[in-house]
């Protein structure tokens, strides 16, 4: 699923993105909520809410994954039965990592109201 929260996309830039994610099955919609990551992530979970049941990764436009990072973060969420699985995040900014400490503690009602 792809929440866009900027301009519009027109049904033809809907079709080229589903061309392009063929033949993975993709939905998209328009922001709803606030503007930014916490208003699309919540349109796209409030889409999703009953009619999907299992993992749900979020990815923001300007963010990139490992290779194994899903596989990782599913098997913790699975192993410690968890609601919210934060993996290491890494900063990097022209192309050079910004040390940041590790989280302690994190509750799942940090989330989603803005970017913790």
């Amino acid at each position: 699923m792809i929440v866009n929260d900027g301009t519009s996309f027109s049904p033809r830039v809907q079709r080229n993105i589903r061309g392009l994610l063929s033949p993975i099955p993709t939905i998209v919609l328009e922001n709803r909520r606030v503007p930014g990551a916490a208003g699309a992530w919540n349109t796209g979970l409030g889409h999703m809410h009953g009619r999907h049941d299992g993992f749900v990764a979020l990815l923001d436009d300007d963010d990139d994954w490992d290779a194994d990072h899903l596989e990782s973060n599913q098997a913790a969420a699975l192993r410690d039965d968890a609601d919210v699985v934060v993996s290491g995040l890494r900063r990097v900014v022209d192309g050079v990592e910004i040390p940041r400490p590790l989280l302690t503690r994190v509750d799942a009602r940090d989330f989603l109201g803005g970017n913790p």
